[in-house]
């Protein structure tokens, strides 16, 4: 969000982050498109720091080609059936849904009370693994039919310290290591957070951004 938002206390403060609470959410609908150009971005910086051209190759391909897949599958087909203004409107309808669900999403998990922050290309004062815990708040872990529809429903993000932790562990295993976690943090005195809910979450980003917004550097 760059200058647009002030989320952690150590970022330089202007006037328009008075209201950034209330301001900030029509933003978030743009989080599928900002990931979609980003994942180019990094794909073209990485290749330049590739040593194997055939690697290069294969990120760049698969790259391509998942986009064009989606561009066909979005914009291709419902053009064969649907005016073009509408397929265009329905696209954009989709992506920002979906960009704004994303976005509640991941600043409920890392821009909220309890999280700790880092300044961009400054070492975190701790382990990479201790970091994951600080900067990382899980949600919702019930067993409860609504808890276990959202887990679904957000692929496990819900559980995003172990998310961070355990990137290749499938999300269903979240539930399970979830106790471990907590166990080990409680043995080092890491401070580990989990809110009730989906909706505690949410009203903590809110607080957060409220009060960035408000304070003083």
């Amino acid at each position: 969000l760059g200058l647009l938002a002030r989320l952690a206390p150590f970022q330089r403060r202007y006037f328009w982050h008075r209201y950034q609470h209330i301001d900030l959410w029509p933003l978030y609908c743009f989080t599928v498109l900002e990931i979609m150009f980003n994942d180019l971005a990094t794909l073209v910086g990485a290749s330049r720091h590739s040593r194997s051209s055939r690697s290069r190759f294969s990120d760049t391909s698969v790259a391509i080609l998942t986009k064009l897949g989606f561009a066909v599958v979005v914009l291709g087909l419902p053009l064969l059936t649907h005016p073009f203004w509408v397929v265009v409107l329905g696209a954009l309808g989709v992506m920002f849904a979906v960009g704004f669900l994303l976005g509640v999403v991941f600043q409920s998990a890392h821009v909220v009370e309890g999280a700790e922050f880092a300044a961009a290309g400054s070492r975190p004062p701790y382990q990479w693994h201790e970091w994951q815990v600080r900067s990382s708040i899980d949600f919702s872990h019930g067993s409860g039919p609504l808890s276990r529809l959202f887990r679904w429903y957000a692929g496990g993000l819900d559980h995003q310290t172990e998310h961070h932790l355990f990137p290749r562990v499938p999300h269903t295993a979240y539930p399970l290591i979830a106790p471990v976690i907590s166990a080990v943090c409680k043995d080092y005195d890491t401070p580990r957070h989990v809110q009730p809910s989906f909706h505690a979450a949410v009203a903590s980003h809110f607080r957060h951004l409220r009060t960035m917004g408000r304070a003083v550097k």
